[in-house]
């Protein structure tokens, strides 16, 4: 079974929106540039205008987006091992995706399959050493069992106090997907095998 699932918020700013020529023409015409207005200023002053006029402009053409997300905390049999071989496959697939050679696709494949034969590995060594330190507990031994062959699993909803908080962790996952998406579908090839982040369980 997969740990519970938390949802949380982050804050963020969209910076793919970000055009910079829209941006300095707006601090040409801000009252930073404006030098009859500086001549009596002190330096505090001159610093607050240059402070506020930068962040004023800055937050108008990339504001700061909050969204919930779902956390998903690893699971116990997840090791470091899986955390560098996964890290390799993601260079290698923005390799493959950037020179569209047959020969980056290979690597990428290879490390693939690299990565699921660690992650069989680890369950396997996480549940044997759970069978051999519980060896003659039935009760442990069952459960664990059912836990590797997925009986009596219910489907339900992550741990939440709010619906509509829950309800919208949904729709920003599936935004971001569809998001996703689009984008590569307008850029590079589709990112078929890396998703941005896990779907509510």
């Amino acid at each position: 079974n997969k740990p519970e699932v938390q949802i949380g918020k982050i804050s963020f700013r969209n910076m793919k929106k970000f055009d910079l020529d829209m941006f300095l023409g707006d601090v040409a015409r801000s009252p930073l540039c404006a030098e009859e207005s500086h001549s009596e200023m002190n330096i505090t002053e001159l610093t607050d205008l240059y402070n506020d006029t930068l962040s004023n402009i800055f937050n108008n053409h990339v504001p700061v987006v909050e969204k919930t997300i779902i956390k998903h905390p690893n699971a116990k049999w997840y090791n470091n091992d899986i955390t560098i071989e996964k890290r390799k496959r993601r260079q290698l697939e923005r390799r493959y995706r950037k020179s569209k050679l047959a020969i980056d696709c290979i690597a990428y494949r290879q490390q693939c399959n690299v990565v699921s034969e660690i992650i069989v590995a680890a369950k396997e060594e996480y549940y044997s050493n759970i069978i051999k330190t519980n060896f003659g507990d039935q009760k442990t031994l069952f459960t664990v069992i059912n836990k590797i062959l997925h009986r009596n699993n219910k489907n339900v909803l992550p741990s939440h106090d709010d619906d509509k908080l829950l309800a919208n962790a949904f729709i920003n996952f599936f935004e971001n997907k569809i998001s996703n998406i689009r984008d590569d579908i307008l850029g590079d090839p589709p990112e078929s095998t890396v998703a941005t982040g896990d779907p509510p369980e």
